[in-house]
């Protein structure tokens, strides 16, 4: 994927995610809405994490298990329909935003992986906060995305697992 966000003063205002494997250019404009190609996109509404299709990526150093990786995909495994891993997470964030996936969470991402990617995700009526719910920035370490409606129960999983 190639992927690009546009700050100003600190605040993502424009962002591009482009799937080169399917041909879908993903785009938002702070208050404008989400697109894919030129159609408008929307999270999904599902609203029981059971029910929730989830999608995440691995750090590099996973063998490690930074931020208890193991425990909460295993975890999050038991709770939900189904996981994916699509390598990417700016495309992640951007299959989040057009409902195709119920929620999303990632460590150690980069700025260039969060960028454009949340943007579209929240435009769409997503949410992107760190593991407790708080709000983040391009820098956070801890990446928790939804279509709103599983959040909180994305959360008090979270919780559970203390690392």
């Amino acid at each position: 994927s190639v992927s690009i966000g546009v700050q100003k003063k600190g605040e993502t205002i424009a962002g591009v995610v482009y799937d080169v494997m399917r041909d879908i250019v993903f785009s938002a404009e702070k208050g404008c809405g989400a697109f894919a190609n030129s159609d408008r996109i929307n999270v999904s509404k599902e609203n029981k994490l059971e029910h929730s299709l989830l999608v995440t990526g691995f750090p590099y150093n996973v063998a490690e298990n930074p931020e208890g990786a193991f425990e909460r995909f295993t975890t999050l495994t038991k709770k939900a329909r189904g996981i994916r891993r699509l390598g990417s997470a700016a495309i992640d964030f951007c299959y989040l935003a057009s409902g195709v996936f119920d929620g999303f969470w990632e460590v150690y991402l980069h700025p260039w992986d969060i960028c454009a990617g949340k943007l579209i995700a929240e435009e769409a009526g997503g949410i992107v906060t760190d593991f407790d719910g708080n709000s983040i920035d391009i820098f956070s370490k801890k990446i928790l995305s939804s279509n709103n409606q599983i959040h909180k129960q994305m959360i008090e999983v979270m919780e559970k697992i203390n690392n």
